[in-house]
């Protein structure tokens, strides 16, 4: 005798999975595997609001006969289902609904049941999911489902229709069979060995745009006056920051070795101010970089590579686990497993730093810095360039993502995560092990649109001073900007010289000044000149303008007729490059060249001079004639 039984379908925004339930004249029912193949067909077919319509597919064959299936239920993550319907070959289906406060269930029952030995069941269901795609600044986000079930699989296709309008791929996890782009949409294919067991998580859009502002206090408690530093978020090459305002400003910032920028302040003692950062972070797709790609020397690749207190990547056991995983995605994919998340801890705001040994060998409840310890220690024992970056993130809705980092900032202000150097794309892999466990979802690739760096460690050690941004809840605002911002430079040169006279140098003032808050991050300054001569070289290579600096750079001209005025004339052009945009700006200063024979005080000072050293050459000998 055969029984019939329900076989469910849980798909929610992370999890997708058949589970037979039932037992038949002593046959066992509940290893799906053994007892169907399935093949599926899903499209995902998003509207311009972000609301996707599902067209769902299944055949379902029997392989041993015993069982029988009569019903079909899925579980989505979502309580926005809506226009819900089913048909096989026999007709439409009765479908039911049930929700709870975070999910919905569709229950179908199948007309045509999947009955004997290798009979097949084809049905189809068709749903809207509201919101599944969401705008996040400027940037559209979407989860797809990851699909692992019980039975085989003998075939499985997935298709995403994209709409123009959420713009061209930000970035794509994983990697698509192949991408079809029309002129009112974007297809995105996937086969069975690209997706299965896998979740999509996709962006669009040319770039993001993340608003934040930071209020922190500055103090020094000694006697003496002393200079004080504030991290700011620094240009990369994924991340190019604009500054609204900056109060009070520095006395300068400055860029450290591993490429902070720092603000510098002078106070004295026993004194406290309260510094206040605004400004618009801008985070490229994928294929695109802000500055040139990054080749780091050999000694700077062995330095990421060192171990420290937290990081002991010197450990024997830290050494044999490296040296089993290999690689940076097998490291990524044992920490994201292998942990479980301290949610006590992040409620609490307040944790310990374990270190990556104990947390490997004790295998603890861990919270973010646990993760990337682990994760970068294993990295640098595997040979892998590696280091922590802190930021902070925008709020998701794509499951548990905590923003979180204990001692010694205890603070949900900032989050932290990892990057591997890929020496042969010359640019940095960020890895988030931490947020891979807690929502389901991979968080690997070169563009995160979610987050910006503000502060890069290559171990973790000198994380101190962004302890300024954790005094208080409110010390980090961050928001998606809803606008584009202008992050064009705005530049100014200024040339000036004294007097020149012929057959003396003269020097030209280059006074170079950004009255905006981007850096210019590259550049030359070329001088041409007429009628004069250039001492020294014609090219001057220029460090990064920093947002609002002036700094002032020299040349020495010398050229002229010693009996008439000429007139010169020196053109200077600048070059440079600042995020994605070509800066170019000249400007030319008519010079003119005193005779040597004006009246002037070089001419004084070379004629007295000269009147000396003829009288030093003539004496010896106006005294032997006076001699004589």
């Amino acid at each position: 005798m055969k029984k019939g039984f329900r076989i469910v379908l849980a798909a929610s925004l992370i999890v997708t999975f058949f589970t037979p339930r039932a037992l038949v004249q002593g046959s066992n029912c509940s290893d799906p595997a053994k007892i169907f193949s399935g093949s599926y067909n899903l499209v995902f077919a998003f509207d311009k609001k972000g609301d996707a319509r599902v067209t769902q597919k299944v055949s379902l064959k029997n392989l041993v006969g015993d069982c029988v299936a009569k019903e079909y239920a899925l579980r989505i993550n979502s309580t926005k289902i809506k226009f819900l319907s089913g048909k096989d070959s026999q007709g439409n289906l009765i479908v039911e609904t049930k929700k709870d406060k975070t999910s919905t269930v569709i229950n179908a029952k199948l007309n045509d049941f999947v009955i004997g030995k290798n009979k097949t069941v084809t049905f189809q269901l068709r749903y809207i999911i509201k919101d599944l795609a969401r705008k996040q600044g400027l940037i559209w986000n979407l989860t797809v489902p990851q699909i692992a079930t019980g039975e085989k699989i003998s075939s499985y296709k997935l298709k995403l229709l994209v709409p123009a309008n959420y713009g061209e791929i930000f970035m794509i996890s994983p990697k698509p069979q192949n991408v079809k782009e029309e002129k009112k949409q974007t297809a995105i294919n996937y086969s069975k060995n690209k997706i299965l067991d896998r979740t999509i998580s996709a962006s669009f859009g040319r770039n993001q745009e993340i608003a934040f502002g930071f209020k922190t206090q500055l103090e020094n408690k000694g006697f003496l006056s002393k200079k004080v530093f504030l991290p700011l978020p620094p240009d990369t090459q994924k991340q190019q920051i604009l500054f609204t305002s900056i109060k009070p400003e520095p006395t300068k910032i400055t860029i450290d070795e591993t490429g902070n920028y720092l603000a510098e302040y002078s106070l004295n003692g026993g004194k406290s101010i309260e510094v206040s950062v605004k400004g618009v972070a801008r985070i490229p797709g994928a294929g695109k970089n802000f500055a040139s790609p990054l080749k780091i020397s050999s000694d700077g690749l062995k330095e990421l590579k060192n171990p420290n207190r937290h990081i002991q990547s010197q450990d024997r056991l830290i050494q044999e686990k490296a040296k089993e995983l290999k690689t940076s995605e097998a490291i990524y994919d044992f920490v994201k497993n292998y942990l479980e998340y301290d949610t006590d801890a992040f409620e609490s705001i307040n944790s310990d730093r374990k270190g990556a040994i104990e947390t490997l060998s004790k295998k603890t409840r861990a919270t973010n810095l646990d993760f990337v310890d682990l994760f970068v220690a294993l990295a640098k024992a595997a040979g892998l360039p590696a280091r922590e970056v802190f930021g902070p993130v925008l709020p998701g809705d794509k499951g548990f993502n905590p923003s979180f980092v204990g001692e010694p900032l205890n603070t949900k202000n900032i989050h932290v995560w990892a990057q591997v150097y890929d020496a042969d794309k010359t640019s940095w892999v960020n890895y988030d092990p931490t947020w891979a466990n807690t929502s389901g979802i991979d968080y690997i690739g070169e563009e995160f649109s979610d987050r910006f760096i503000l502060f890069i460690s290559p171990g973790g050690e000198d994380i101190n001073s962004l302890k300024n941004f954790s005094v208080h809840t409110d010390s980090v605002t961050i928001a998606g900007a809803k606008n584009k911002s202008d992050f064009s430079p705005k530049l100014d040169l200024k040339l000036s010289t004294d007097q020149a006279f012929a057959g003396f140098p003269v020097d030209l003032e280059i006074k170079l000044e950004n009255k905006s808050g981007v850096t210019l991050s590259s550049g030359e300054i070329v001088t041409k000149v007429e009628n004069v001569d250039l001492l020294g070289k014609e090219k001057i290579e220029l460090e990064p303008l920093m947002p609002y600096e002036t700094k002032t750079y020299r040349v020495k001209l010398r050229a002229g007729d010693i009996f008439r005025t000429t007139q010169g004339k020196i053109t200077i052009s600048l070059n440079g490059k600042s995020g994605d945009k070509e800066v170019a700006l000249s400007k030319e200063k008519e010079i003119a060249v005193a005779s040597f024979f004006s009246l002037g005080l070089q001419q004084i000072l070379l004629g007295v001079l000269l009147t000396l050293l003829i009288v030093g050459f003539s004496a010896p000998k106006l005294r032997r004639v006076l001699k004589k």
